[in-house]
């Protein structure tokens, strides 16, 4: 996977590394900046990032969520978009600092990639096109 590539496509949002957390992201085409001026907390990240995370991890590889939690699941995934930190961050600076990520983390980081695209295509299915 091109990480680098895949999180210039998605949104601005929060990773979590074993060491700690960081926010990633390209697209702020969606930004809101009256919403950013009361930016959430990194606890509020947090708790977005672990229920994101619960919902990606029931869901598996077969994708075995019910169509009320794909909806909370794509739901959770905007909300985080939302309440991100609206900065992009060049490709130059989000090139250096996956490169200097160790071989986990950047496995952590491409997990997580896949967690938000499939929370944004649920969004698609089951929020926006209802």
């Amino acid at each position: 996977m091109d990480i680098v590539n895949e999180i210039d496509r998605l949104p601005q949002y929060y990773y979590m590394l074993k060491n700690g957390e960081i926010i990633l992201g390209g697209n702020t085409g969606n930004y809101d900046e009256k919403a950013n001026e009361h930016r959430s907390s990194m606890g509020r990240l947090y708790r977005f990032w672990k229920e994101i995370k619960d919902y990606y991890e029931r869901d598996g590889e077969k994708e075995i969520l019910t169509v009320e939690e794909k909806r909370e699941y794509a739901q959770m995934v905007y909300k985080m978009m939302k309440h991100s930190e609206g900065r992009k961050i060049e490709r130059k600076e989000l090139k250096e600092i996956i490169d200097k990520l160790s071989e986990e983390d950047k496995k952590e980081i491409e997990w997580q990639i896949d967690m938000y695209k499939r929370g944004r295509r649920y969004c698609g299915q089951y929020v926006r096109n209802r």
